[in-house]
C-alpha cells in the first residue's frame, strides 16, 4: 500500500464500531467525519433534539473510551424538512439553522 492510504484505512478501522453506540440516530461516516441523522416531524421537533443529545452523549463516552477528541467548535447541528404547501400541493425545504 502507498503512504497516505494506510493512514485513512487503519482509522476506518479504528471507528467501525461507532455506529453501534448509536440508539437513535442513523450515523454516515467517511473518513474522518461522521454525520447523524434522525427523521422527525416537525411538531416533534424537541423530542428529535432529546434523541440526539442522548446519542451524541454516547458517542462522546465512545470517543473516551477509545483515547478519540471531538472538537465542538468543528460539530455543527442543523435541522431540514420538507413541508408541504395544501393549495399547490408542492413541497418547500425548509433551513432552521443550529438546533438548540
Amino acid at each position: 500500500m502507498k503512504n497516505g492510504l494506510l493512514g485513512p484505512l487503519l482509522f476506518s478501522i479504528y471507528v467501525n464500531d461507532l455506529p453501534a453506540v448509536l440508539q437513535k440516530c442513523i450515523s454516515h461516516s467517511y473518513v474522518d467525519d461522521t454525520r447523524l441523522q434522525i427523521s422527525y416531524k416537525l411538531q416533534n421537533k424537541d423530542i428529535a433534539v432529546a434523541k440526539i443529545n442522548e446519542d451524541l452523549r454516547k458517542v462522546y463516552n465512545w470517543c473516551f473510551r477509545n483515547y478519540l477528541l471531538l472538537k465542538p467548535d468543528k460539530s455543527k447541528a442543523y435541522g431540514v424538512w420538507y413541508q408541504t404547501n395544501a393549495t399547490k400541493a408542492s413541497r418547500y425545504l425548509c433551513w432552521e439553522g443550529l438546533i438548540t
